[in-house]
This record gives C-alpha cells, sequence and structure tokens, in this order.
C-alpha cells in the first residue's frame, strides 16, 4: 500500500502535470509553474476524495506546498481515528 506521502507526491505529479521528480520542499505554490486557481480546485478536490478529508473554507489559504497539505491531512485523519 502506498503510502499517505507517495499518493500526494502523484497528486502534485499528476494534476501539475510535473516530469521531474521535484524535493518535497520545492512543492509549493510559489514554486510549481502550472498552480493556477483551476489546478489548485482540483488538487484539494482530489485530495478530499482520496483521503476522505473535508477542508474548512478557513484552512484554504494554508493549503500552498506540500508539506502544509500533508500536515493537514494528518491532522484531519488522527481526528477521525
Amino acid at each position: 500500500m502506498k503510502s499517505l506521502e507517495s499518493k500526494l507526491v502523484e497528486k502534485f505529479k499528476t494534476i501539475f502535470k510535473l516530469k521531474k521528480n521535484l524535493a518535497k520542499k520545492n512543492l509549493t505554490q510559489n514554486k510549481i509553474k502550472g498552480w493556477d486557481s483551476l489546478n489548485y480546485v482540483i488538487l484539494i478536490l482530489s485530495i478530499q476524495e482520496t483521503f476522505k478529508v473535508k477542508f474548512k473554507i478557513s484552512e484554504y489559504e494554508q493549503l500552498n506546498s506540500f508539506e502544509n497539505i500533508i500536515n493537514l491531512i494528518k491532522k484531519k485523519l488522527k481526528k477521525t481515528r
């Protein structure tokens, strides 16, 4: 079974059409050329569906990097256990 992080990396690669393996620290809104409003919405919806989590509107501004997203997913998954 794929880890949470590897699943999220695959989401980033697919949605933003990343051809090379970027360091997770480089998976940010400022460093990904294809990170626009449409792809952002697609990413968020895809994450919610895949990981069975729901983000509050107030959390959306935090979702601007791999690190922030993975931390919020982990936090939400802990609450559901």
